[in-house]
């Protein structure tokens, strides 16, 4: 079952100049054998292992063992890309993002 979730990023102050947008959750790149596993047909993807609380991961109704399939038209193919991806965007944007 896929499902578009919206959410909106927001910043994590690294100092008091610099701010990133923050999806506040914790993946790891999705295996062959996990999704095989986890009975998933995607051979790209990556798996949430944690949401922490208050962030807009948790506030859009991810969850842990959801995968993230797309932010926008990006296909997330590891867990460096997702970072990768969510510096794209600007603190405040809103994203769609596909999930199984």
């Amino acid at each position: 079952m896929k499902k578009f979730i919206f959410f909106c990023c927001f910043f994590v102050a690294l100092n008091a100049t610099e701010k990133k947008p923050f999806i506040g959750l914790a993946s790891s790149a999705m295996s062959k054998p996990l999704a095989q596993q986890l009975g998933i047909n995607s051979n790209y993807g990556v798996i949430i292992q944690h949401v922490l609380k208050g962030s807009p991961a948790e506030k859009a109704g991810l969850k842990p063992f959801d995968v993230i399939l797309k932010i926008n038209d990006h296909r997330i193919i590891s867990d460096v890309p997702l970072a990768k991806v969510i510096k794209l965007f600007q603190v405040g944007d809103e994203v769609q993002v596909l999930i199984i």
